[in-house]
């Protein structure tokens, strides 16, 4: 999916990525997930749970930061991936999902000023901290 969002999206424009991880307990990766994608967490008015591709979405990273966009993979019950267009960030890309005793969230950011990545990683290590224990937050 994201290889074929960046050809369709921004072939030949400089990605910047900028991941986070937390490792949980493992068994309970999709709840992680919807610590962050659920109802309480940082989508606004909404949840994976119940969200479709083509829906718009609203995820606030801080006080003055929010993502907004289209989703265009959702995966509930169990197997929670989400994967949105951000409209307001260049098109980029946004996903969460999860693995064996880990889940993540990333940002890929096409043609975006090297200040501005740097802010948006500062708010997700920020936002992530505050919900994990233990995390980490990297920019490739």
């Amino acid at each position: 999916m994201s290889l074929k969002f960046y050809l369709d999206n921004h072939h030949g424009k400089r990605r910047h990525m900028i991941w986070a991880k937390a490792e949980v307990d493992e068994g309970k990766e999709s709840q992680a997930v919807m610590r962050i994608a659920g109802a309480d967490g940082l989508f606004e008015n909404s949840s994976i749970e119940h969200m479709k591709a083509g829906e718009s979405y609203r995820f606030r990273l801080s006080n003055d930061e929010v993502l907004e966009g289209k989703a265009l993979r959702v995966l509930p019950q169990g197997k929670s991936e989400f994967a949105g267009a951000i409209r307001n960030l260049n098109n980029g890309l946004f996903r969460i999902g999860t693995g064996t005793k880990y889940m993540f969230l990333w940002l890929a950011l096409y043609d975006m000023p090297e200040p501005k990545v740097k802010q948006l990683k500062d708010k997700l290590k920020t936002r992530f901290g505050e919900m994990f224990e233990r995390t980490s937050v990297g920019l490739a």
